[in-house]
Order: C-alpha cells, then structure tokens, then sequence
C-alpha cells in the first residue's frame, strides 16, 4: 500500500489504462461516444484532483472506480420522468438515449409536447382492438415472446406477431399524421 504524495506519475498511470477506462466509460454510458469523452474528462479530472490525497494499493481498481461513479453521475443527470402509455403512470427511468434539453425554454416545451403525446398515444392504445392492445402490452411492457404471448392468448406465435404489426403500424401512423 503505497500513499502518493506528488502527482508526477498521475498522467502515466492514467496512458497506461485508458483504453482499458474509455471501454468501461463507453459500456456505461450506452456506447455514446460523445458522452463517454465528455465522462473521461472529467474522470481525469476527479482522479489527478485526488490522486495525492488518498493511499492508493492498486490504482486500476481505483481508476475503474472513478470512471464507473463519473459515468453514474452523467447518466443520472440524464434521467427523464416517462410516461408508462399503457397504465398511465409516470415513473423516473434512466432513459439516455433521449436528447438532453439544455435551456428551460426548451424543457417546458418539450413538456407540453410530451404531455399531448402521450395523451393522444394513451388514446389511440385504448382505441387498438383488445387483443392488439393486449399483445403490445405483453409485447412491450412484459417484454415477452411470441411465443410466451401465443401460449398465454392460445393463439400462434405468426398470429401475435401480425396483430403486433398491426398495433405498431396503427400507432406509428399516428405519430407521422399528428403535428404538434
């Protein structure tokens, strides 16, 4: 267990397991490369600050622990409250892929956007024919197979894909007719 008292060594050690740290980072943040470069940075930045600071006994483990904790933050920071269509519920999920919106202007009119989304999208589900909509529940909600749904509904496996289609392509229409 070594206590490093100077930082002359930091940048070194930091060469020597980067590529090892950005698969990491690009792992976590879900193989966005903007946002992991980003996530690296600062990283570096959290480890150089406190690399004289605390005893260290192996600094991979210790460097993985940064980037893992960086890449937590940025992907908490990136949390959005989701909609769940088919209860109606509202639900924080960690949802990254979706764009970050950086001023409040932009936020609020996202919201409203949103809002009168998933109200109409609430509606069409609700106006899909039941088994339809029963489909893309297990389908989507349930994250079952066709198969797994054809022997709950007694129905084929060809069946439940089709009537999936069909739910798919009724709710996408909606979304390419409906200006907001």
């Amino acid at each position: 267990m070594t206590n490093i008292k100077n930082k002359d060594g930091f940048w070194d050690e930091w060469i020597k397991y980067e590529d090892t740290l950005k698969k990491q980072c690009l792992k976590y943040l879900k193989y966005k490369k903007h946002d992991a470069e980003d996530a690296m940075s600062t990283a570096a930045i959290k480890a150089y600050n406190n690399y004289d600071k605390v005893t260290i006994r192996d600094i991979k483990p210790w460097l993985c622990k940064i980037i893992y904790n960086t890449c937590m933050d940025f992907y908490r920071q990136n949390a959005k409250v989701v909609t769940n269509y088919f209860s109606g519920e509202s639900k924080v999920n960690n949802i990254y892929d979706l764009q970050i919106i950086t001023s409040e202007k932009n936020l609020v009119e996202k919201k409203v956007q949103s809002d009168r989304l998933s109200k109409h999208l609430q509606i069409k589900i609700k106006n899909l024919n039941l088994i339809e909509r029963e489909i893309l529940h297990r389908r989507v909600n349930e994250n079952r197979s066709h198969e797994s749904i054809a022997k709950i509904m007694d129905i084929s496996a060809t069946s439940s894909r089709k009537y999936y289609q069909l739910a798919k392509k009724t709710l996408r229409d909606t979304f390419d007719h409906t200006a907001f």
